[in-house]
């Protein structure tokens, strides 16, 4: 039940190879293009918010696919309320393409998390925004070689002005 006794409407939001392309080619545009999708946040490239990324080390393999040089890549936030270590945890995931992939389709990889104290500000907000309509977080994220050896990092931007990081 939600405020007052009524319930509230949750939005069904289907993330399957259709929308990751359609949030690829939204992220993706040349400036005046003007593509656009209602489920998608994006703000436009010169709306982007750094957001520290970390948990990286346990998503190497999946890194691995995503590593090259000065390549950036394009994904979204993913609120984890189920999440038994941390309620709050937000995961941050990225979108392979057909040409980087076995498959002939969209796909998508968690490749770390948001910072805890970050994640416990902002988790609710994304969460809402994903079950009351429908809309993702953006992401615009580089897979770097990391500071341990043999490591590989993340860094990421939310690319949106819904919520602020």
């Amino acid at each position: 039940m939600g405020l007052f006794g009524k319930k509230k409407q949750v939005t069904e939001v289907v993330l399957d190879s259709k929308f990751f392309e359609k949030l690829y080619a939204v992220v993706d545009q040349m400036p005046g293009e003007g593509i656009e999708d209602k489920r998608i946040a994006y703000a436009g490239r010169d709306n982007r918010q750094f957001i520290e990324v970390v948990g990286e080390s346990f998503c190497q393999e999946d890194l691995r696919n995503f590593y090259k040089p000065e390549k950036w890549r394009y994904g979204l936030l993913i609120p984890e309320q189920e999440n038994k270590f941390d309620p709050n945890a937000v995961a941050v995931y990225l979108i392979s393409t057909p040409d980087q992939s076995d498959e002939n389709e969209f796909g998508v990889y968690r490749v770390g998390y948001l910072n805890k104290n970050l994640a416990k500000q902002v988790s609710q907000k994304i969460a809402n925004l994903l079950a009351q309509s429908g809309i993702v977080i953006p992401v615009l994220a580089m897979v770097k070689e990391g500071s341990a050896e043999n490591n590989l990092a993340v860094v990421a931007y939310a690319m949106t002005d819904l919520v602020k990081f």
